[in-house]
């Protein structure tokens, strides 16, 4: 079933997903209009890297699990155009829903359009994203993703 991420009956699950896609969207698409240009030009950008990364920490503790998901993107600047998460570009769809626990399926409408898969958990502050998986089609198998 395909979600309308902007309704206003949408559940705690479903909106805390949301949250952290458009935390992420915003993230990327303002670091990406800093610092790509430096890096076109060949400028060292460390000062820009070091605050999207300061950025970019603060949303990993606000919105995922501790101890949770792959955060490599803290290592590069993995920023990126078009950006990895629009959820109004994308579809998002709810795959599986349990107690404390919900599934979604993400699929990039831009071009590869990867499919990814995101489990948000109940915990003692709210809903946060627990863990995301990637599908290989050539292996048709899920592998963490770079959250």
């Amino acid at each position: 079933m395909s979600i309308d991420v902007r309704s206003e009956s949408n559940g705690p699950a479903v909106k805390a997903f949301v949250e952290f896609v458009d935390a992420m969207h915003a993230w990327e698409t303002r670091n990406y209009s800093v610092i790509a240009p430096l890096l076109e030009k060949r400028k060292v950008a460390m000062k820009e890297m070091d605050d999207a990364r300061g950025e970019l920490a603060r949303i990993f503790e606000k919105h995922l699990v501790p101890g949770r998901c792959d955060r490599r993107r803290m290592d590069s600047n993995g920023i990126g155009y078009p950006p990895t998460y629009d959820a109004d570009r994308d579809v998002i769809k709810l795959e599986k829903a349990v107690s404390g626990e919900v599934t979604f399926r993400y699929v990039q409408a831009t071009r590869p359009k990867s499919k990814l898969r995101f489990t948000v958990k109940r915990v003692a502050d709210g809903w946060r994203v627990h863990n995301g998986e990637i599908f290989d089609a050539r292996r048709s198998k899920w592998l963490t993703f770079v959250v």
